[in-house]
Formats: C-alpha cells, structure tokens, sequence
C-alpha cells in the first residue's frame, strides 16, 4: 500500500513550477510535496503553503550523498 502511495505521488506535479518534482521537499504543517527550489523560493515571501495555506515553520527536504553507500539498484546521479 505505502509503495502505491509513494508512486501516485511521483506522478504529481509540482503545484508552484506546474513541472515534474525535482528534488522532492514538504511543508512541516501540511506535508504537501514541491520542487525543493519552488517552495525554498516560495517561503523567502509567504510561510504558509501554496496548496491549502496552511501556515508552516520548516521545509522538510532529505539530502542524499555519493558519498553514501549505494544499494546494487541505485546510481550516484554524478556517475551518469
């Protein structure tokens, strides 16, 4: 169930750029999903989100490095 969430919401687009979610970050009130850069943008003018409003204190955004271990699946995206 939780991977056909995660795959529904990887088909949304970002409601900021209208484009593809690059860099997926969320607003700690409301958990909405934008582009990193879009919503970074974004908050410097209004802290409550785009979508719904709600007001909100942080953007949740996970860094993953190369420098990590990487799974047999996974490529470092400076390896491509």
């Amino acid at each position: 169930i939780e991977e056909t969430f995660v795959e529904s919401l990887a088909d949304d687009p970002c409601t900021i750029c209208l484009g593809e979610i690059i860099d997926a970050a969320h607003t700690d009130g409301c958990l909405h999903t934008f582009c990193f850069r879009c919503i970074q943008r974004w908050s410097a003018s209004r802290a409550a989100c785009p979508l719904c409003r709600t007001p909100f204190g942080r953007i949740l955004h996970t860094v993953r490095s190369c420098l990590s271990p990487l799974t047999s699946s996974q490529a470092c995206p400076a390896d491509l």
